[in-house]
């Protein structure tokens, strides 16, 4: 025997919710009840970012603005050569003539 065990309490689909159980007692607490809602939140996040396929992973796809303005892709040790608090305001005045949108650009 292992010490653990689940007792299934309600089933909705695929969907299962129930109770663990350890040698030690039953674990139910908040901090336990926060913890899987976080954990399930995140793996619902993970199956639905590989449902995008491997161009929705790519960084420009997922973090967009934030990606275009970091310093990745310059060679190691060289980096802007501007005054990088510049571009942000460049590109404000940008999005005022013509909204673009990072993910697809």
């Amino acid at each position: 025997m292992s010490g653990v065990s689940f007792r299934l309490v309600k089933a909705d689909g695929a969907a299962r919710a129930g109770r663990l159980s350890t040698i030690h007692g039953e674990i139910d607490t908040p901090a336990f009840r926060a913890f899987l809602k976080k954990a399930a939140e995140a793996f619902v996040s993970r199956v639905k970012d590989a449902a995008g396929g491997v161009e929705g992973q790519m960084p420009w796809k997922k973090d967009g603005e934030k990606w275009h303005l970091g310093e990745k892709g310059f060679p190691a040790g060289v980096g802007v050569k501007w005054d990088r608090s510049l571009l942000p305001r460049v590109i404000k005045v940008m999005f005022e003539v013509t909204p673009i949108v990072w993910a697809t650009a």
